[in-house]
């Protein structure tokens, strides 16, 4: 097993390609973070796929679409609680 620290820095290096690969999925990263095992819109279709894989050690995560995002507020670029202004 990786500690979460190599984890979540192996998971950033591919995060923006899961992001956009992958929105509004729910994804099953390899436990060392350097891969995306597989993904499926429902939680228990994920579970189903690892299952099937036979993967039993993974971590769950989920990509929001640009609309979910807390922090785009549904626009690019948008500043956090603000308003896209001209």
């Amino acid at each position: 097993m990786t500690d979460s620290v190599e984890f979540i820095r192996n998971m950033r290096t591919r995060h923006l390609d899961a992001c956009d690969r992958y929105a509004g999925k729910n994804i099953a990263w390899s436990e060392d973070g350097t891969q995306v095992l597989a993904a499926a819109e429902d939680l228990s279709d994920l579970y189903a796929e690892m299952k099937r894989l036979g993967i039993e050690d993974f971590v769950i995560d989920f990509s929001p679409t640009m609309m979910e995002s807390p922090t785009a507020n549904g626009q690019p670029n948008a500043p956090v609680g603000g308003e896209n202004k001209p």
